[in-house]
């Protein structure tokens, strides 16, 4: 396993979404994305096609996201701008794209408003293949990058650092760009490390407690249900 810094020093590029498109890209059945926040960053044209691609040729492809802190309910027109309707927004966004591309989609959210963890996990046969663990929310400021015509009236992009876990036996290069989805890390400065342990089954032990987690219909509920 291999790990990696990801310090965001320019308003104009996002590791966070770099990383996050690039592992949702990978071959595997499931992806998990948790966040404290969430909002509809599915009008980046570039979310679509990494989900597509990451999911083409599995059996049974799951999509999971999970949030949020400070939120409940609301019976507001959609076009609200509360924490509740803008993940609304991003999930039924995601549902669309779930039921054209053959995918399962869950929108979960936790009852008791307490869940602030910020983790990634994309998963191929049963196993962690790399995970984001960090700072960055699944929002327009933490995913967004200045000058991008999708980006809205957003203006200020905070600098984030999360840490990208990632297994170069079974990915090779995760850092190889890839045209498909428009990433480009040619110009990309990271820092990476080899750690001495297996954390292999650390990551898997962290993958089983969100299983828990979410399988708890006193925790969690389905925000599109």
């Amino acid at each position: 396993m291999k790990i990696t810094i990801l310090l965001r020093t320019k308003e104009e590029e996002s590791l966070y979404r770099k990383v996050l498109l690039k592992i949702g890209s990978l071959q595997g059945e499931e992806l998990y994305i948790c966040s404290g926040t969430l909002t509809n960053i599915s009008v980046d044209p570039s979310l679509f096609k990494s989900l597509k691609k990451g999911f083409s040729s599995v059996s049974d492809p799951k999509l999971v996201t999970l949030g949020m802190r400070e939120s409940s309910k609301c019976q507001k027109p959609l076009d609200c701008e509360c924490s509740f309707c803008k993940y609304k927004s991003l999930a039924m966004s995601l549902k669309r794209e779930s039921l054209a591309s053959g995918y399962s989609y869950k929108a979960l959210m936790d009852k008791d408003k307490k869940w602030h963890s910020k983790i990634a996990l994309k998963v191929r046969d049963g196993q962690v293949l790399a995970a984001i663990i960090g700072s960055s929310n699944l929002t327009i400021p933490a995913y967004g990058q200045k000058g991008e015509s999708w980006i809205g009236k957003t203006k200020n992009f905070p600098y984030e650092c999360d840490v990208l876990i990632w297994d170069e036996n079974r990915i090779g290069n995760v850092f190889e760009s890839d045209p498909d989805i428009g990433l480009d890390f040619s110009e990309t400065d990271l820092i990476t490390a080899t750690p001495d342990d297996d954390i292999r089954p650390l990551l898997n032990h962290q993958l089983q407690k969100i299983k828990e987690l979410i399988s708890k219909n006193n925790y969690v509920f389905d925000i599109l249900n």
